[in-house]
């Protein structure tokens, strides 16, 4: 019988000896740890990771580190706009300050945070993070029909988020501050993800915008595949979004004090409202309920519904429009943020 293990009728006993090969392994994972990290913090190595990965999706590293450098220059940040893949796309923050400024000669340092795949409730999250990080003059929420589902959206229940928002989490922790773990992630993704994920650090702007090149009219209704794609979208549609609404009311408590909540419907191609279940009269009760809650958080509703903001040609697919598309809409967001300014809706809100 070994040495380290003794026997009697009833027990087993694990001795010393035992306990000394566990704390030598325990040692010797710790070492390669610290010399993984040393490694991966080398100035040769680390330029080939210009963002970290973190759990989520592949645009969320970059958007963590965007946080990050912006947290630690206070007072750096006026404007925050927060949604899914429609605003990462769709606001280009360098066009809406240059709109604002010729209305009004006052500087509106903007940055987008729009996170592909984002529901109301991630953007709940996002604006608790946003506040205690940056402390925003305003959060400017881009929305649109397929926020308001759970189904194939996230909702920002990552370790990175929670540790960002003020919880502590071991795992968030190391995602933040171990550049070995980051490597580990972008290891393990796919080449798929890593190509996605290359691409947005590449072409992604300082503001945080990602801009599409694709170009289609959305003048013409959907083929059968793009149909395809849609339907996935408003599985869950309902025009009633009263069961969302503790979100909004989060949003609020979230934005309080020095932040103002603005809400912006994102354009939706005409052609893709016709189509929703119950079609235009379904939209439009879909935005008065939009413009209900809003006012229920005391939040500026902001309607694009049938304005000529952008074009047929602006749109990279029927959901996302393309940088001509995005070009034209955030002209357009900046002169309405500068006449909501002019007439005082935009004044800080008073703490609950």
């Amino acid at each position: 019988m070994p040495a380290f293990i003794s026997r009697s009728t009833n027990t087993l006993r694990v001795s010393a000896p035992f306990g000394a090969t566990l704390a030598r392994a325990a040692a010797l994972v710790l070492l390669f740890a610290l010399v993984a990290e040393g490694f991966f913090r080398l100035p040769v190595i680390h330029q080939f990771q210009k963002y970290p990965v973190v759990t989520g999706y592949n645009d969320e590293g970059i958007k963590y580190a965007h946080l990050i450098s912006l947290a630690e220059k206070p007072g750096s940040v006026d404007c925050v706009f927060v949604g899914s893949s429609i605003v990462l796309v769709g606001i280009d923050p360098a066009a809406v300050s240059a709109a604002y400024y010729r209305e009004t000669g006052k500087v509106l340092r903007c940055t987008n945070f729009g996170l592909a795949g984002l529901n109301d409730n991630g953007v709940a999250v996002m604006a608790d993070i946003l506040v205690k990080q940056l402390h925003p003059r305003l959060i400017v929420y881009g929305t649109s029909y397929h926020d308001f589902r759970d189904g194939g959206r996230q909702s920002l229940d990552f370790p990175w988020a929670a540790y960002a928002g003020g919880q502590f989490s071991p795992r968030g922790w190391l995602e933040t501050h171990s550049f070995a773990l980051q490597a580990l992630l972008r290891f393990r993704l796919d080449s798929h993800d890593q190509a996605q994920v290359a691409d947005l650090e590449a072409n992604m702007t300082p503001q945080g915008y990602f801009a599409e090149f694709k170009s289609i009219s959305t003048a013409a209704p959907p083929d059968a595949a793009q149909l395809q794609v849609l339907i996935t979208q408003w599985d869950e549609f309902s025009p009633d979004v009263s069961d969302r609404r503790p979100a909004y009311r989060h949003l609020l408590l979230n934005a309080a004090g020095a932040t103002k909540l603005v809400i912006v419907e994102m354009p939706v191609p005409p052609t893709v409202i016709a189509l929703l279940p119950g079609g235009e009269a379904a939209y439009e009760e879909f935005l008065r309920g939009l413009a209900s809650a809003a006012g229920e958080v005391d939040a500026p509703f902001v309607e694009t519904y049938r304005q000529p903001v952008v074009a047929a040609s602006d749109w990279g697919d029927y959901q996302h429009m393309n940088d001509s598309g995005a070009q034209a809409f955030s002209r357009w967001l900046g002169v309405q943020l500068a006449h909501l300014d002019a007439q005082g809706a935009l004044a800080a809100p008073i703490a609950p």
